[in-house]
């Protein structure tokens, strides 16, 4: 049927009778229940008060030194620290500096050396306030974990 040649009468009851049959019917309290019961399975559970969470894939990682990325997890403003991961490429460094603060460091992959001194996947290492590090060194890559003074860090994205 082309739009010359159709039948004017025919396309109201057509559309009537689609009309019709996609009419909705509402769903028993019962049914609606369950309805929303399965849905609410599949939405996230809020996180509980007092707390912050941040997701394996949120935030950005911001480019700090060459081969070296940061994502930021947590800032502490009141005691002037932050958490972090780090990811170090092969071959990239670290330069050495002082803590004025324990700086903290869980290594989650990899494994990064000062000189001869290597600490490896699962390990935790601290350095102490008032201590200087040399270098740190990440021969194969490495992702850690760090808890640091804040004015060593990126600022945050805005």
């Amino acid at each position: 049927m082309n739009a010359d040649n159709h039948d004017d009468n025919l396309l109201p009851s057509i559309i009537g009778m689609l009309a019709e049959g996609s009419a909705v019917e509402p769903l028993a309290p019962a049914r609606k229940a369950a309805v929303w019961s399965r849905i609410l399975q599949h939405l996230p559970a809020p996180e509980p008060t007092g707390t912050l969470t941040r997701r394996a894939d949120e935030g950005p990682w911001i480019r700090c030194l060459p081969g070296v990325d940061i994502r930021i997890l947590y800032v502490d403003e009141t005691h002037h620290t932050q958490t972090a991961l780090w990811r170090m490429q092969p071959g990239a460094v670290l330069p050495a500096h002082l803590h004025s603060i324990d700086e903290e460091c869980l290594v989650l992959d990899g494994e990064i050396r000062a000189g001869e001194f290597v600490v490896r996947k699962g390990d935790f290492h601290v350095g102490f306030a008032g201590q200087a590090h040399s270098d740190i060194h990440s021969d194969s890559g490495a992702l850690l974990l760090i808890r640091s003074e804040r004015k060593h860090l990126p600022e945050l994205p805005r």
